[in-house]
């Protein structure tokens, strides 16, 4: 019960809350002692309740998901987690969540951001979801929310080109994931409806678009905003390498296009993804 308690938190997803800790490694603050302290709690706190999103649409979706071929293995579809248990499970991980505030600089701008974000994510789970363009930006909004997040938990303000480029990379990539979701539906249309309003064409162009624009304000942004620092600007080829490997594995495998999966199983992409922390480490914190 308890193996299966846990993988209904989806723990391998808590990487995309690493975003709550963008603020301070980009306002160059990552090191401070009262930062540091503080970080891990950041990342559980905004971690604990993204699970409860994971575990509540898994309660929502349990009768859907039983006719998928892979989410039938889910731990409430398949029965292994019962829906009284799992509901106890959400009580406990928005307490403890919630409760992580306190060491908080900004507790209440902090409580209103997570709220926002539970919210959010709760009418994702309940309608959201199957209106198209809406569904995306909703999921988008999802990264854009961990980096405000963390800089209001820092009290670091955010910079317009860090919005942007997380928006858009954001946007790029759920884009890419719906695509592949639809070219390899199968009988997921029944389990996801909103794969049955959009089409192939224009989730491709909507992609390449996307990804276009987050390279161009990357781009902006470390030559604009870091006229003399070698490293960020050496980083752009980087940047783009990395949004190809993205683009050449979710067209030429049949993959659901998931980064999470992606940086857990390919290896190039992880390298180039430690590399691109490496360069920008040594641009913002050695120059």
């Amino acid at each position: 019960m308890m193996k299966d308690l846990i993988r209904l938190c989806r723990p391998a997803h808590a990487v995309k809350n690493l975003l709550v800790l963008l603020p301070p490694f980009f306002g160059h603050r990552i090191l401070e002692k009262d930062v540091l302290s503080s970080a891990f709690l950041t990342f559980c706190s905004f971690s604990l309740i993204a699970s409860v999103v994971y575990v509540f649409n898994d309660i929502v979706d349990r009768d859907k998901d039983k006719l998928h071929p892979t989410k039938c293995n889910r731990p409430i579809a398949s029965g292994k987690v019962s829906v009284k248990a799992a509901w106890a499970m959400i009580v406990l991980l928005l307490c403890c969540g919630y409760g992580l505030i306190f060491f908080a600089k900004e507790k209440t701008a902090s409580f209103i951001l997570l709220s926002i974000y539970l919210l959010l994510n709760i009418g994702y789970s309940l309608f959201l979801k199957n209106y198209p363009i809406v569904d995306l930006f909703v999921l988008a909004s999802g990264f854009v929310l961990r980096v405000y997040y963390g800089g209001t938990w820092f009290n670091i303000p955010i910079s317009p080109w860090l919005f942007l480029c997380v928006f858009c990379g954001a946007l790029w990539f759920i884009t890419g994931k719906r695509r592949n979701e639809l070219l390899y539906a199968g009988n997921k249309k029944d389990t996801r409806s909103v794969l049955g309003k959009y089409t192939v064409d224009y989730l491709n162009s909507s992609y390449y678009l996307l990804c276009a624009v987050s390279i161009v304000f990357y781009s902006l942004w470390t030559i604009l905003g870091h006229e003399t620092n070698i490293a960020l600007q050496i980083s752009i080829p980087v940047v783009i390498f990395i949004l190809f490997r993205y683009n050449y594995v979710i067209e030429t495998t049949d993959t659901d296009g998931d980064p999470v999966s992606m940086l857990i199983k390919d290896k190039l992409f992880l390298l180039l993804s430690l590399v691109f922390g490496v360069i920008s480490y040594i641009g913002i914190y050695l120059l």
